[in-house]
């Protein structure tokens, strides 16, 4: 019974690396499993055109009150079959505009799932971050341990003062308490990327380390590839309106009675008269979505390209400072606390410079920390854009 509770506890629960986390939360996103649907618009606007071929019949029977004759003597029997021609252009560039719009789209649904990574990845590297720090403060709460348990030797052999000993349990309580709230801030960034994952995830798995800032050129990315096809696909759907705006032909054939066994039949040309702004105002209403959707590509260029030189400029710096405090001060930070901790157990520093020792300590392994979780920040807002061909990451 035991058994198959722990084995239910595992399959509602698992650990999550980041390419599990940023394909389960496209996979679950409500956003883009709509976005799909919009191809059946553009469909429907293609067959829209289509309609224009339909044909039309009509039938006209009756001779009431304009015959000598009664109606079963001489009936009027009249039957016409009405044929629209289209332009062929049309029925092409209805099929362009289709072609266009439902590419731009696949576009737009990458760069939705672009938008979806970003976040999945600056949640899941929130996450790795503290499940790190937990570790650094595990660290030091082993340490602060083993300094408290000298002090109250010390203090039963009479080697030290109540005072020391109560130092040392009331800085191991206010190491005890910011550990319990980093974990349930753990606990709570999984809830999050549960909720986004449909799925609960118990721990996040992966390296904590700097990634790699590659270049980006923005005229490959998504984004931009779906404000190029808009822009040709409005250009497409004006043509089609200038061509509706033509006059528009129909062909018919007309056939009736004119005697008692004797038919007769016509075949007629009709054309349509333009004359009162014929699509004038669909022609207006797409040139202005075209001049709204080119703003729209100048202003979120500007946006990435404002964002994207800052982050670098800041993952850079970052970069600088992890390595400095890597290679020179955490070794330095690490001897110095070696040293304190044998000098205090010899008497030489007071357990104030101890601790303090110990404090400047593990503040840097915090600050590395800090410092990477920033660099991912920065990171995943060229995720936002560039998307897994950028980063390489899922």
């Amino acid at each position: 019974m035991l058994l198959a509770f722990v084995l239910l506890l595992y399959s509602l629960s698992f650990a999550l690396d980041l390419k599990e986390a940023i394909d389960s939360a496209i996979e679950n996103s409500p956003s883009i499993k709509g976005l799909f649907a919009e191809r059946l618009v553009y469909e429907g606007k293609r067959l829209s055109y289509r309609s224009g071929l339909n044909p039309s019949l009509s039938l006209e029977v009756g001779n009431f009150g304009t015959s000598k004759e009664s109606f079963s003597k001489a009936p009027l029997y009249n039957f016409t079959y009405s044929q629209p021609i289209v332009y062929p252009s049309t029925l092409r560039l209805a099929g362009e505009v289709y072609k266009f719009q439902s590419t731009a789209l696949d576009y737009r649904i990458e760069t939705e799932k672009n938008r979806l990574a970003s976040e999945v990845y600056s949640l899941f590297y929130n996450a790795l971050y503290l499940k790190e720090l937990l570790k650094v403060m595990e660290e030091e709460l082993a340490l602060q341990r083993e300094i408290r348990d000298f002090v109250e030797r010390s203090f039963k052999l009479g080697e030290t003062t109540r005072l020391e000993l109560l130092r040392a349990e009331r800085e191991l309580e206010l190491l005890e308490g910011e550990r319990r709230i980093t974990e349930a801030r753990y606990r709570g960034v999984l809830k999050e990327l549960s909720v986004m994952v449909g799925k609960d995830v118990d721990k996040v798995e992966g390296e904590f380390t700097l990634p790699e800032w590659k270049e980006m050129n923005l005229e490959d990315t998504s984004l931009f590839a779906y404000y190029r096809l808009g822009k040709e696909s409005i250009s497409r759907q004006v043509e089609v309106e200038r061509l509706l705006a033509k006059p528009n032909y129909s062909l018919s054939l007309t056939g009736e009675k004119v005697g008692d066994r004797e038919y007769g039949f016509r075949v007629g040309l009709t054309v349509g008269l333009p004359i009162f702004y014929k699509r004038q105002g669909e022609i207006l209403e797409l040139s202005a979505q075209r001049e709204l959707l080119l703003a729209e590509e100048k202003s979120q260029k500007q946006k990435a390209l404002a964002q994207l030189n800052s982050s670098k400029t800041q993952y850079e710096e970052i970069k600088r400072q992890v390595e400095k405090i890597q290679r020179e001060l955490i070794p330095q930070a690490q001897k110095e606390l070696e040293l304190a901790l044998k000098s205090y157990k010899l008497r030489t520093i007071t357990l104030l410079e101890l601790s303090q020792t110990r404090k400047s300590y593990y503040d840097l392994l915090k600050r590395k920390l800090e410092l990477l979780l920033q660099a991912h920040t920065e990171y995943a807002k060229g995720i936002a854009y560039g998307g897994s061909k950028w980063c390489g990451c899922y």
